[in-house]
């Protein structure tokens, strides 16, 4: 390998987010380069030093200042409305009760479905029209008709 390997292709390695060919391909390199070893090397030690800093608490003034910014505010929309219309989300325990439930919700969506939805337009083809001839029969042929049919088609006389 002729070029030096970028740091977030050695990140993503440290992060082991890479495939088994890349990782192996970068271990080898690694090996032979001396300025990718360190490269990598130092950022072990940035990410074991990272990884011991811990995280810290907020100010007790900042944590007020926010828990009383929230409560001041108004309630969305949407939780009003879903504490209003909490029961219709409520399952049932039981799991006997559950399965018809569900059952149940199924067969009235498909019955509405089956009834109201759909193309119009195409319920209106269905509909025979009036002075029109009801039924068609077409036929067709794989080459020359069969003896006895006076349908015209070239039938060899």
């Amino acid at each position: 390998m002729n070029r030096h390997l970028n740091s977030e292709l050695l990140s993503a390695y440290l992060d082991a987010e890479l495939g088994l060919a890349e990782t192996e391909r970068i271990e080898s390199h690694c090996l032979e380069c001396a300025a990718c070893r360190s490269c990598l090397n130092a950022l072990k030690r940035i990410s074991r030093e990272v990884g011991s800093l811990g995280s810290g608490a907020p100010p007790a003034a900042l944590r007020a200042q926010i828990r009383s910014r929230v409560a001041a505010q108004p309630p969305a929309l949407g939780r009003t409305l879903l504490a209003k219309l909490r029961w219709l989300f409520e399952v049932p325990s039981q799991p006997a009760l559950r399965h018809r439930t569900a059952f149940l919700f199924v067969l009235v969506a498909s019955g509405f479905l089956f009834t109201q939805v759909g193309d119009r337009a195409q319920r209106g083809a269905l509909v025979p029209r009036e002075g029109g001839p009801q039924r068609e029969t077409v036929e067709t042929y794989a080459g020359d008709p069969p003896l006895g049919n006076s349908s015209g088609g070239g039938g060899g006389e």
